[in-house]
């Protein structure tokens, strides 16, 4: 594994990163809800897309994403590689964590309707657009599985056949 020394977002440049510095697994680009208290310091970061990053990229089969809030903003960096390479992505999501961000669970949800993924919970229930959005405000859950519609049944199965 290698760390860069940059965020992710929807746009290149440089920004301000808040840390949590009592909880520091809840840092991020904007301030969100903590869980806890914490004391908040901000640092200057470089920011990357990810369609910056791997422009040249023959093949990306997954994508992880754990933001704190940052989840669309990263996504929405990454539109040219989803388009692309339709990779599965894994991401963590709640309200809570939405913050400062000016994204709704709603934006989130109407982001993979028109990219043509379809969204299941960690659990393994498939979730349309408004349960989504629910799911994403009760926090039930945190973790979610996005799927490129036309494999969507095919993952899914290999998924179910390795749980049994």
């Amino acid at each position: 594994m290698v760390v860069q020394p940059f965020a992710l977002a929807d746009r290149e440049g440089e920004d301000e990163f808040v840390v949590a510095v009592d909880i520091p697994a809840y840092s991020g680009l904007k301030t969100r809800i903590y869980d806890g208290p914490t004391r908040v310091e901000r640092i200057r970061v470089d920011v990357r897309t990810l369609d910056g990053l791997f422009a040249h990229a023959d093949r990306l089969d997954y994508i992880k994403i754990d933001a704190e809030g940052g989840e669309l903003g990263i996504l929405r960096g990454a539109t040219v590689l989803l388009e692309r390479f339709a990779p599965v992505i894994t991401f963590e999501f709640g309200a809570n964590s939405l913050g400062s961000y000016g994204v709704t669970v709603e934006d989130m949800a109407e982001f993979w309707r028109d990219k043509r993924y379809m969204i299941y919970d960690i659990l393994g229930r498939p979730l349309d657009s408004p349960r989504f959005a629910a799911s994403a405000v009760t926090q039930e859950v945190w973790d979610y599985v996005a799927l490129p519609e036309p494999r969507a049944a095919q993952i899914v199965a290999a998924w179910r056949a390795a749980q049994q």
